[in-house]
């Protein structure tokens, strides 16, 4: 589909139509004048994990007071304990090098965007990882998402299982569960991070980007983290500004009815 695209719009380009009509699968169309386009190019997405995949994903019912909905996925995950991609705040693409070097909206002293002159406090819907990748009403959490749904689930650790199925000290990550014991839950994993200097793999660190910006230094967006103790038996958590350059793992939330 890309190639008959590139064409046609090559074509008007040379022709000097007017204007250019972008059909889209979902039936509609989105019109550019060809004098305003400059070049085109093409960039992956990550998909949403199928509704058909084994690990089933969903979008699930907490029973929230927002009635908001938590992807049962994290971004580029294919298992529902997988990490997944990860995002320098503000960005919607994983890439190779983290830091303030290659990050999109400039320097730790010359931030462009998200800044006390622009007044910007929470991600547009362009610069939200989810939004762009999942579409259809996904978004990254606020500040404010984690808050309520730390206060109105119950916390469980989740630990990895040996092969006769039972629990050894190895912490995966935490879950949160309906309040009415019904059993419906989703698991944030441990996830590791990536900094400049190094990556972080270990897994005994979870991060989890927020759509807000840190209103006490703007060089640093909201994450909801949580970290294992000794052999994983405390777990601490809460919610802080975290450098925005950054790679972090992002669990999308919805608009329920």
């Amino acid at each position: 589909r890309i190639i008959p695209f590139v064409a046609a719009v090559l074509v008007a380009l040379s022709s000097q139509a007017q204007t250019i009509h972008v059909n889209l699968e979902n039936g509609k169309t989105v019109k550019y004048y060809a004098s305003d386009v400059t070049d085109i190019t093409f960039s992956d997405r990550l998909e949403i994990p199928s509704e058909e995949d084994p690990e089933h994903f969903r979008a699930v019912d907490l029973g929230l007071p927002s009635h908001l909905l938590w992807a049962s996925h994290n971004i580029g995950a294919k298992n529902y304990d997988d990490a997944g991609a990860y995002f320098a705040w503000g960005e919607t693409k994983p890439k190779k090098e983290y830091g303030w070097g290659t990050y999109k909206w400039g320097t730790q002293t010359a931030l462009t965007k998200y800044t006390s002159a622009d007044g910007k406090t929470t991600l547009d819907p362009a610069d939200d990882a989810a939004t762009y990748n999942w579409g259809d009403g996904w978004r990254m959490p606020t500040k404010a998402d984690f808050e309520e749904l730390i206060k109105y689930t119950t916390v469980k650790k989740v630990y990895k299982l040996d092969q006769n199925g039972n629990k050894t000290d190895e912490l995966l990550g935490l879950q949160f569960v309906k309040k009415n014991d019904s059993g419906i839950s989703i698991m944030l994993p441990l996830t590791g991070y990536i900094t400049s200097h190094s990556v972080h793999y270990d897994y005994s660190v979870a991060n989890y980007w927020t759509s807000t910006l840190d209103e006490n230094n703007k060089t640093k967006g909201v994450l909801f983290h949580f970290v294992t103790g000794e052999q994983g038996e405390e777990v601490l958590h809460g919610i802080e500004g975290y450098s925005r350059p950054d790679g972090q793992a992002i669990r999308p939330v919805k608009a329920g009815n």
